[in-house]
Formats: C-alpha cells, sequence, structure tokens
C-alpha cells in the first residue's frame, strides 16, 4: 500500500569487513550475487579464483542461499574455509554450526577485527580459532562460542570498502526527487530497545558514530566516481546524537558539498530548531519509525517515545517543508484489534500530513528479538522451529514473508490480520476516488495510468475481502 524506492541494498557491511582485511595485507574480492543473473555460475568462478576463505554475508531473508553458497564452496576441488556473519549469524549461530556442515566458522556482531584474526590464524596453517573473540565454531561435535568481543570504538578506522564493489550496478532513486543517490552509514548501536528489533542486541545499545570527516570523505568519493546527486544517510536514527548530525552538516557546508539527503530520526531526539538547522543543511526528507496510533501499544514494545511526538514532528516538518515517510507496522506482540484500528484511524486521520505512510501488516519474529524469545517460548512458530529448517518441513499453519514467518497470536491472528487489511485498503481506495491530489501523487508515485489500474484493482480486490495469506515459501 505504500511505496518506496525499491533497489539492491550495496552490502557495505560486507564490503567493510573484506576492506579492513584488504588494509591489513590480504587479497579480497567481494561478490554480490544479488546483482547477477540467477543463472550465474559461482562454482566455476570460485573454481578460477580457488579462494583459501570464502566469507558469506545475508540477512534472515537470504539465509538458505547463503547456506547454498557454502554448500558450492565445499564442492571445490581444493574446499575453502567458510565463514558466516551478519546479523542472522550472529544469533543463529549455534543452529547455523550444528545443522549446516558446510559452514566452519560464524563471525557474530561487528566483523571486521574478529574476521581479521581468523583469516590470519587460519592463512598460517592448522587454525587455533579458540582465541578469537566474537567467534563460534565447531570443534568435533560440539559447537563453542567464543567470548563476545568488545565494541570497535573507533569507526574511522574501518575503510567503506566501496572500491571492492561493482558500485556501477547499484541503483538508487532518491524518493521525490528522482535523481540517483547512495546510502551512506555513519553510526552504529541503538541505545533504545524495540522489542521487535534487533539493533540493539546486534551492535549494543552503545552509539557509536564515525567522523564528520570520515563520513564527508566517502559522500565525496561517491560524488566524484558514481556522480550522485544526493545521499541517504541509512542509520537507525542520525539524530540520536545531536552533536553528531550538527557535526556532519557543518562538515558538509565547509567542504560545499551541496547534496539533498534522506535520512531516518527518532522524533523524540529532536524539535523544531533542529530539524530547521537539518532543513537548511539539506535534509529534504525524514523517515518515522511511527509504528502505532496507540500509546499503550508504543510503551508495550519499547518505542521510547509518544504518539503526540510523532504529531509534533509531522506539524514542524510540514512548516519547514521537510517531507516525511512514516512506517506503521500491525501485529505487535500483545497488540489487540482495537490498538491495530486505532493506527489505522491515525493514518486516516493525519494522511494529508504524511508524504508518504508504509504500512507493514504482520510482524516477523526476527533472531535476537524478545519477539522471538517470545514466540519460541509460547510455542507459536511451531513444533521444532528452527531458521535452519527448509521452509517446507515447517509448520503449515504459519503465514510467511518471504521465507520469515509472521507472528501469529491467540488474540491477532489471521482473522484480525484480514480484517486489518481490508480497513486499510477501504481507507486507500476512498481516498483514490474522493480525492483528486490523491491520484495525482499515485501516479507520480508509481509511474503512469496502467500501473495507477493495476494498483487499483489490487485496492478493490481487498477491500471486497479477498484476503489469502501468502503461501509458503
Amino acid at each position: 500500500m505504500g511505496h518506496a524506492a525499491h533497489y539492491i541494498q550495496p552490502p557495505l557491511g560486507l564490503a567493510a569487513v573484506g576492506a579492513y582485511a584488504e588494509f591489513h595485507g590480504f587479497g579480497v574480492e567481494v561478490l554480490d550475487l544479488e546483482v547477477y543473473s540467477p543463472n550465474y555460475d559461482l562454482a566455476r568462478h570460485l573454481e578460477s579464483r580457488q579462494p583459501k576463505i570464502i566469507g558469506i554475508g545475508g540477512t534472515t531473508h537470504t539465509r538458505f542461499p547463503a547456506f547454498e553458497i557454502a554448500r558450492i564452496a565445499k564442492r571445490m576441488s581444493t574446499p575453502p574455509w567458510t565463514v558466516y556473519g551478519g546479523c542472522h549469524a550472529t544469533f543463529t549461530a549455534d543452529d547455523t554450526l550444528t545443522h549446516i556442515p558446510e559452514i566452519d566458522f560464524v563471525v557474530r556482531d561487528e566483523g571486521e577485527i574478529t574476521f581479521l584474526e581468523l583469516a590470519r590464524t587460519l592463512s598460517q596453517g592448522p587454525p587455533s580459532p579458540s582465541s578469537i573473540d566474537g567467534l563460534s565454531w565447531r570443534d568435533g561435535d560440539r559447537v563453542r562460542h567464543n567470548p563476545p568481543r568488545s565494541r570497535i570504538k573507533n569507526l574511522d578506522e574501518i575503510p567503506h570498502g566501496r572500491h571492492l564493489l561493482e558500485m556501477e550496478k547499484y541503483t538508487l532513486i532518491m524518493d521525490f526527487l528522482k535523481k540517483p543517490g547512495v546510502s551512506i552509514v555513519t553510526s552504529r548501536g541503538c541505545p533504545y530497545k524495540c522489542n521487535y528489533c534487533s539493533a540493539s542486541v546486534m551492535f549494543g545499545t552503545a552509539y557509536t558514530m564515525r567522523s564528520a570527516k570520515h563520513v564527508v570523505d566517502e559522500i565525496e568519493y561517491c560524488l566524484d566516481r558514481l556522480h550522485i546527486q544526493a545521499f541517504k544517510i541509512h542509520d537507525n536514527a542520525v539524530t540520536i546524537s545531536k552533536r553528531h548530525v550538527l557535526s556532519l552538516i557543518d562538515e558538509l557546508k565547509r567542504r560545499r558539498v551541496d547534496l539533498p539527503w534522506e535520512c531516518e530520526i527518532k522524533v523524540n531526539t529532536v524539535d523544531r530548531d533542529l530539524l530547521k538547522t537539518m532543513r537548511d543543511g539539506g535534509c529534504y526528507l525524514v523517515d518515522i519509525g511511527a509504528e502505532s496510533g496507540s500509546d499503550d501499544l508504543l510503551r508495550s514494545v519499547r518505542k521510547g517515545n509518544t504518539v503526540q511526538q510523532v504529531v509534533d514532528v509531522l506539524k514542524w516538518s510540514r512548516e519547514l517543508g521537510i517531507k516525511t515517510k512514516l512506517f506503521f507496522s500491525i501485529g505487535h506482540l500483545g497488540e489487540t484489534l482495537e490498538q491495530a484500528m486505532t493506527t489505522i484511524r491515525f493514518i486516516n486521520r493525519y494522511r494529508s500530513s504524511i508524504d508518504r505512510p508504509l504500512k507493514i501488516l504482520g510482524i516477523a519474529p526476527y533472531p535476537g528479538t524478545a519477539v522471538e524469545r517470545y514466540a519460541l517460548d509460547h510455542n507459536l512458530l511451531g513444533e521444532g522451529f528452527r531458521w535452519s529448517k527448509p521452509i517446507e518441513e515447517l509448520a503449515p499453519g504459519l503465514v510467511f514473508s518471504n521465507t520469515v514467518p509472521l507472528l501469529l497470536q491467540p488474540q491477532f491472528g489471521r482473522e484480525e490480520m484480514k480484517r486489518c487489511r481490508v480497513a486499510l485498503y477501504r481507507s486507500e481506495l476512498k481516498r483514490l476516488l474522493t480525492s483528486p491530489k490523491a491520484v495525482l501523487e499515485k501516479l507520480r508515485e508509481i509511474g503512469g495510468l496502467r500501473e495507477f489500474f493495476k494498483v487499483i484493482g489490487y485496492v478493490l480486490k481487498n477491500f471486497l475481502g479477498r484476503y489469502r495469506p501468502p503461501r509458503n515459501q
């Protein structure tokens, strides 16, 4: 129902791990299979390169292709060591190493130093992984988890690694501007502990930042080589530190980098003055994780802000000429149908102040989150659920979103999802049928009459209540 610029996100985390190893003397190649044909012959490529170590990244949604990469690697004439890392790998290390024999090691949390130390020991002969913090590994039939590694304090020591990627294969067309841009990560960590998000568990609640100089160096790199016309700060919320966002604005001005930019904010970390400074510094769009129109639900999911704070930021943004993109999600842990309908009423009430609302129906219990722990403890994911188990073997009663199950609860299951879906599409249909301005906005958003009528048909189908849960994939 909402729309966002869909593009393949370059694997900046994997590139940073590779660039850090390269900086310390290793030969590195980063291969992003998402930008190649599905028929790409990975086995042939690996045989031609004969790597000694293969680092594999990915997300919960791409875990099965990641496992397949490890299987292909292990069929090589000289099988390499396989190392799996990232957020999903971090929180499923035991499951992965127990059930995916083709993966030798899992790098947990921040990967740069851990992967470098592992590469050093693997290149020197028989591996000795027991002393490497942040590493999980298989010792015979037993899985061992070394102590966690301390957070990296100076992020400026990590190269961005874009030179290792075929950056011309990634096209980010910035929302509303329709100009080419890139994503930039300027910080790690999050002091908030939203129960559906793994960010604070993955990187910790300490908020670490790159220096403004280091960030703008990367922006200028992209400006010179990729000819970007805008950029997106891809942090959890750049305004967590007011000092940080102000230093970025000052550095951009000092170096006369005059580009529009988008960022995500936390509504309880900004005021009108800060938003004005951001707007004057080039910020044209703010992303807001509004989630719900119910204060009770916001408290229960530990969001850390109130509905009124969202309303205030909408008002200030409208006054200052900053566009807004709001994310709403329905089906949270403990959510009732009435709370969900409160969210839908909030969207309808403030729709004219929101430039783009994105509505997500269904909460995924991602690994490492409190939602996942609750779902496992209450057997909501089915008997014997594990993330490494093929989808077709999982409980048939689950609803899936691209290989990730959605949370079904006694008080909020299929029927409640159906009612919310119908209510969302009913309000969208009403808006399109009664507002010429809404029609024009939708036409600009999706790009033409043909696509517009496809949207109308989809909305009508859902308005009539034809709800079918996604098939197990």
